[in-house]
């Protein structure tokens, strides 16, 4: 063997063994963490008996999966119709939350309306609560050890830091909302899809109406089986409702579009082009 192949022969057992194999290891021991000791989201949510929560908040590495269970025991599983055990109804609404919508708000976000349409509007369809990865926390709601940190870190400049981080923690989950989020809300459909004929009405709020607006723009299609899309408060730049795609994507839904908005709602007005 020639001095040049013993050289390489030694550089690859040199690589292996302080290169692949401590990153091999690494990676070993973060799957067990995750696995082992990071809990479960929607630990100790009480959720309620006639929704169906179906959550995204894993859906790069997991899929769709629908919650079952209440407080601590809160259990997730895959997702599909088939799956659901057949409560699914022929008349389905998906509720689709905004920013600032944790894991442990999930059966919180919409509990109202929900109230409302089986009390007022006596709806008795199927409610589906579709909770994408929103993870932003506003400044006001970390916990007080950690908003301490913050503001000794900011120090004088504590006011004009906390908009700043409230304002990235925005941007951060409109990001999501527009990439993970449309990608599994088309999932959702596409599974509301199969099989029986099935009349599906979605409602948006805020930044959910961002993320059905990528949605629509991504997968238009995908919306054929949609009857109403209603925006309630909706963080979507109006320029969007003017261009061509947007215009041709709506005309092809069941019964069109519905926004209810405030002029004087201050929030979107402060942290997003509206």
């Amino acid at each position: 063997m020639s001095n040049n192949d013993s050289l390489a022969g030694e550089f690859t057992r040199a690589f292996v063994l302080f290169g692949v194999l401590p990153c091999a290891l690494f990676t070993a021991a973060a799957y067990v963490y995750v696995q082992v000791f990071t809990p479960l989201p929607y630990a100790g949510v009480k959720l309620q008996n006639d929704v169906i929560y179906v959550s995204a908040r894993r859906f790069e590495t997991h899929g769709l999966e629908v919650l079952s269970g209440t407080g601590a025991s809160v259990d997730l599983r895959p997702w599909t119709t088939v799956a659901d055990g057949g409560r699914l109804k022929p008349s389905v609404t998906v509720l689709v939350h905004g920013y600032n919508a944790q894991e442990h708000k999930v059966a919180t976000y919409f509990a109202d309306l929900v109230s409302d349409l089986r009390a007022d509007s006596h709806y008795e369809g199927s409610i589906i609560v579709f909770d994408w990865p929103a993870r932003g926390v506003p400044f006001d709601e970390l916990p007080a050890s950690q908003r301490l940190q913050l503001e000794m870190q900011m120090g004088d400049r504590a006011s004009p830091g906390q908009l700043s981080f409230d304002f990235n923690m925005y941007k951060s989950d409109q990001r999501t909302a527009e990439t993970a989020g449309a990608r599994s809300f088309l999932a959702l459909l596409a599974v509301l899809s199969e099989g029986g004929d099935r009349t599906v009405d979605v409602v948006g709020h805020s930044m959910g109406c961002y993320l059905l607006t990528h949605a629509l723009k991504q997968n238009p299609a995908a919306f054929t089986r949609v009857s109403d899309l209603v925006w309630l408060a909706p963080d979507v730049d109006e320029a969007v409702v003017t261009e061509p795609w947007f215009r041709h994507a709506i005309d092809g839904l069941g019964r069109g579009l519905v926004v209810h908005f405030s002029n004087n709602d201050s929030l979107l007005a402060r942290v997003s082009r509206v």
